[in-house]
C-alpha cells in the first residue's frame, strides 16, 4: 500500500518532522512547500511559482535532481501568454475535469490518483490545509524570502477554501482514500484524522 503525503502551505507543517517521516512516505509538496523540503513530487500550476523556482537556480538544480515536478494543463496558457514553452523539467497531465476549481492540493491528488500511483492501493494523507483563514496564513509569511509569496488576505482566500473544500467532498465520493493529519482542519469533518507521527519510523 502506498502511503502519500501531501503537503500544503498553512503554517501546520512547520510542526511536521520531516527528518522522521518513515522513507516509505511517498512526499508531494505542492507550491512554495519546496522551500521546507526537497519531496518526492513537487506539484503546481501557477507561473508565479515557476518563475520563484527559476529565480532560485540551486534549489531548482537540486529538485531537478532529487524530485519530480509536475504540473496540471493549467500551467500551459499562463506560459502561451508570455509566449514561453513549459520548461522540458516539468511533466504536464491534463485536469481530469476542467470545470473543477483548481486548488493545487486537489489537482495534484486527483492527477497522481489517475496517472501515477495506483488507486486502489494508495491512501493520501492532508497536511497543511486547514481551510480557514489564520494570520500568518502559510508557513512561508513566518520567516519572508524576497520575491516569494503573496499579500491576499482573507476575502481573497476563504472564497477559495470554500471551493478547495468542495473538491475533498468530490474526491471523497470518488473513493479516493484520504486521511487529515492537519490538526483543527475543516477537512477533518469530511475524513479521519491522524497524527503525523503515525507517518514517522
Amino acid at each position: 500500500m502506498n502511503k502519500v503525503l501531501i503537503i500544503g502551505n498553512d503554517p501546520t507543517i512547520n510542526q511536521i518532522d520531516f527528518a522522521r517521516l518513515d522513507p516509505a512516505v511517498i512526499t508531494v509538496g505542492t507550491n512554495r512547500a519546496w522551500l521546507k523540503l526537497l519531496p518526492n513530487y513537487l506539484f503546481f500550476h501557477d507561473i508565479k511559482i515557476l518563475d520563484e523556482l527559476e529565480n532560485n537556480t540551486k534549489k531548482l538544480e537540486d529538485l531537478k535532481f532529487h524530485s519530480n515536478l509536475i504540473a496540471s494543463d493549467w500551467l500551459n496558457p499562463q506560459c502561451k501568454k508570455r509566449n514561453i514553452q513549459v520548461p522540458n523539467y516539468i511533466k504536464v497531465y491534463q485536469r481530469p475535469d476542467r470545470t473543477k476549481y483548481v486548488d493545487c492540493v486537489t489537482t495534484a491528488i486527483d492527477i497522481l490518483n489517475r496517472n501515477v500511483f495506483a488507486k486502489n492501493n494508495t491512501t493520501y494523507y492532508i497536511a497543511g490545509v486547514s481551510l480557514k483563514w489564520q494570520n500568518p496564513s502559510h508557513f512561508w509569511k513566518l520567516n519572508p524570502t524576497p520575491g516569494i509569496g503573496n499579500s491576499n488576505g482573507p476575502d481573497w482566500y476563504n472564497v477559495r477554501f470554500d471551493r478547495t473544500y468542495r473538491n475533498f467532498v468530490n474526491l471523497k465520493k470518488g473513493n479516493i482514500k484520504m486521511i487529515s493529519v492537519t490538526p483543527s482542519s475543516r477537512i477533518n469533518k469530511l475524513i479521519r484524522h491522524e497524527n503525523i507521527a503515525n507517518l514517522y519510523s
